[in-house]
């Protein structure tokens, strides 16, 4: 019988809180989706680069277990093998 209205305490629980939600509109609270930064509004995507060319790329070389000063390393581009495709993300 303890199952029985702890249930229906939370299925009005639920109900309320989704009432007030919809009635509320714009007047809530804004959620954490809301409020989180979009990715793609605040980064430019960089320009590919041809296969043979190369890219700096930022290392940071661990000895002994410290870390070291962060170094900037050219890369080469190597194109993608035949019948590979590219993963979109």
């Amino acid at each position: 019988m303890t199952r029985l209205r702890a249930a229906a305490v939370f299925m009005i629980t639920s109900l309320s809180l989704s009432i007030m939600a919809t009635r509320g509109g714009s007047k809530a609270a804004p959620t954490l989706l809301d409020k989180a930064v979009r990715p793609g509004a605040t980064q430019q995507k960089a320009a590919p680069t041809a296969p043979g060319g190369t890219l700096p790329i930022t290392v940071t070389p661990v000895e002994g277990g410290k870390a070291g000063q962060p170094q900037q390393v050219q890369v080469p581009v190597v194109p993608l093998p035949e019948g590979v495709q590219q993963q979109k993300k």
